[in-house]
Formats: structure tokens, C-alpha cells, sequence
């Protein structure tokens, strides 16, 4: 009688904790997308407490998954469960949860019908910009930038400086090295003060929080505008090129030209030769990820035809640059290049020079005369071998 009243205690057991397991579920995440930093609500039913059940958090990109510490939850109810989870990147995510049962070694029922729990994403917390804590400061001064939800987005986001003049606005995207402060609440700036074209006493100016799209980038986060202090020793005689935010400041790309002869002759080959220069270290960094291309041209005057022409690839500082034609009639020959479709705010200035080549009538014989081929004699070997002959 007693063991028949065991064994229907152990089944009764069981049946009990197959249908606690059938009755957990996971049936929504929010806030949706989840904001990176921010709690977390996790809503179903058959949550229990955490003493009967572990709520595991997972991640797709390969990091694997884990009960998500008790630190971290904020509140635990039998439909609800608030959680601050560990997240440091926008991605996807899930969660699942389990049944926690002393000698199952672990995890055990998964709470949905998805083998991977009820997945969600996650996103950057969206800064906002308030204003500065003194505008009208000095290239060269620290600006304090304030704000909210400056933590969350160090590293993902660029801080683009524009500046405000003739009713157009010219952006310059700073360096990291600018940042000499970061704070959830604060970002504090070292206003360059080698962008004179962009930076300069007396600007009206804006900061940008922005973030990569595709080949460019879209503005999170703008500041209001405000003057940079006009007493600091004057405003830079150069005058700003337009410019979108992207390679960042005005760059120069120069190009040299290397000496040519000043006259040739007819048939002879023309050649200019020269070398490319990129002017800036964003630049340089530009052109090995989208590198440049440039067209060049040997024409006559007055012909308005090419002899020749060609391109070449712009990915490192220093390119050279060979052009070769062969001159077909008497006149003069210069050197054209072009950049292919440039970026607004690359400036390319080739130094040619006025450089020309001009070609006479009489061609400049380099020819050496033939000489008559004199085919060698053979050689007699004195040496004759015998072979014995029998007798």
C-alpha cells in the first residue's frame, strides 16, 4: 500500500513539473528596439521567481548565452520580469527561460516554441545635444558640449563641426584626438586650431553628433548655433571651399611636374612624367578605402584633339605619373590632367608649370648604322678517333 502511495506521488510529481514547464512563456519584449543601457521589460506568464527559474540572455553574433546575473534584475514577478541586460553593441538578441531543477545539470525547458527564445534589437540610445556650457571660446580652448545619452554612443558616432557663413554651410569632420573628455551628460572638445578655413575667430558654428550611412553620414544630434570669440588674433585671409561632411577637412592634392626637353623631333617620343601628392592625413586615409582617379591628355595647340591619353589610380601620399606619345607632327604639346568626378572638398592643384614640348621638323637621328653580319667559321677538331681494325 505504501509503495503504490509512492508511486503516485512521483507521477503526480512529475506530471506537476511538466505542466509548470508547459506553462512557461515569453510573449513580448520592450521597449522595441531596446535602447542599449536602459532596462529592459520581459513579459509572459509562468515566470514563478528567480529561485524556480533562470532567465537566460543570448546573443546571434557568436558571443553564446548565459543566465543573466541577479544584479541586473531590477524586478521579478510571475508575468513580468524587469532586467538591465549586458549589451555593448546594437545587434540582435534574445532571451529564453529556463526551469531551474536540482540534478538537471543545467539548463533545462526552453520557454517558446522557437528554438532560439523570442529574439529583439537593439539600438544606440539617441544623444541630444542641449546647448554649451561657454560658446564663445577660442580655437584652440575647450568646448563643453552638454547633453543626454553621451555614454551609449562613444566609438559608433562622429562629432562634425559646421560652420554657418554667407547663408551656407561648410563641414569638417574633427579627429578623435580632438576628444579630451566624455561623460554621459558631456563631451568636452579641443577646438582645433590648424583648420583655418573651417575654425577661425568670430565663426558662427554648430556641432554634429553623426553616424555612417552607406558611403556618407546622417545627423543624430545637433547642438544650436553660436560665435566662436572674434579676439583671438584675427580671421584667416582664405576663404573657405564648400564642402560636405565625409573626408572631412579642405584637402589639397598637388601635383608636380618633373622636368621635360623643349624640343624634339618628328617621330620622336613625347614624354611628361610627374608625381601626385595628397596634402592632408584624412586625405591619405581616404584614398586607400575610395581611391581618386585622373585623366590625363597629351594635346597640340590647336588641334583640340588628344595624341594620347590615359588614367591613373590615386590609393596612397605619393603617386607617379608617366605619360608617353609619339609625336606625329610639328607643333607644340602640353599636359592636361583632370580629376574624375572629385569630391567637394578635395582641391586639386597640378603645378604644370606652362610646361611644353615642341616638336621641329627634323627628327633627331639616333640610329646606329647597320653593320654587314659576318657568320663564324667552324672549327676543325684535330683530334680523330680511330677505331682498331681487325685483322
Amino acid at each position: 500500500m505504501l509503495r503504490s502511495a509512492s508511486i503516485a506521488l512521483a507521477l503526480l510529481m512529475g506530471f506537476s513539473a511538466s505542466t509548470a514547464r508547459a506553462d512557461i512563456d515569453i510573449t513580448a519584449v520592450s521597449p522595441s528596439p531596446a535602447v542599449i543601457g536602459g532596462p529592459v521589460t520581459v513579459r509572459g506568464r509562468g515566470f514563478a521567481t528567480p529561485a524556480e527559474n533562470r532567465l537566460v540572455f543570448g546573443d546571434y553574433g557568436g558571443a553564446g548565452e548565459a543566465e543573466v546575473p541577479a544584479g541586473r534584475v531590477v524586478s521579478w514577478t510571475d508575468t513580468r520580469i524587469v532586467v538591465n541586460p549586458p549589451i555593448s553593441a546594437p545587434g540582435r538578441y534574445f532571451f529564453r527561460m529556463t526551469v531551474r531543477r536540482s540534478g538537471e545539470g543545467g539548463l533545462g525547458a526552453i520557454s517558446t516554441t522557437d528554438s532560439d527564445g523570442i529574439s529583439f534589437d537593439a539600438v544606440l540610445p539617441r544623444p541630444t545635444i542641449r546647448g554649451y556650457r561657454k560658446s564663445d571660446v577660442c580655437p584652440g580652448s575647450v568646448l563643453e558640449i552638454e547633453g543626454e545619452n553621451f555614454t551609449g554612443i562613444r566609438g559608433a558616432f562622429r562629432i562634425l563641426w559646421d560652420k554657418i557663413a554667407d547663408g551656407r554651410t561648410y563641414g569638417v569632420g574633427l579627429r578623435d584626438d580632438a576628444i579630451v573628455g566624455w561623460t554621459d551628460t558631456q563631451i568636452r572638445l579641443s577646438v582645433p586650431n590648424d583648420l583655418p578655413a573651417y575654425i577661425a575667430p568670430g565663426d558662427t558654428y554648430q556641432v554634429v553628433l553623426a553616424e555612417s550611412q552607406g558611403s556618407g553620414v546622417r545627423s543624430v544630434a545637433r547642438g544650436p548655433r553660436a560665435q566662436l570669440a572674434s579676439g583671438c588674433g584675427g580671421r584667416p585671409t582664405i576663404a573657405p571651399a564648400a564642402t560636405t561632411p565625409g573626408i572631412g577637412t579642405w584637402h589639397g592634392l598637388d601635383f608636380t611636374l618633373a622636368p621635360v626637353p623643349k624640343a624634339v623631333g618628328v617621330g620622336d617620343d613625347l614624354v611628361f612624367g610627374g608625381t601626385f601628392e595628397a596634402k592632408t592625413e584624412e586625405l591619405i586615409r581616404c584614398l586607400r578605402s575610395t581611391p581618386l582617379q585622373v585623366r590625363w591628355r597629351i594635346v597640340r595647340d590647336g588641334s583640340g584633339g588628344s595624341v594620347a591619353q590615359g588614367e591613373v589610380r590615386l590609393n596612397t601620399r605619393r603617386k607617379g605619373l608617366l605619360a608617353r606619345a609619339r609625336s606625329v607632327s610639328v607643333g607644340t604639346y602640353r599636359l592636361e590632367l583632370n580629376l574624375v568626378d572629385p569630391p567637394r572638398d578635395v582641391r586639386f592643384r597640378p603645378d604644370l608649370g606652362g610646361a611644353t614640348v615642341t616638336v621641329g621638323a627634323a627628327r633627331l637621328d639616333r640610329k646606329v648604322p647597320l653593320q654587314p653580319r659576318v657568320e663564324p667559321k667552324p672549327k676543325l677538331n684535330p683530334k680523330v678517333l680511330r677505331r682498331p681494325v681487325s685483322p
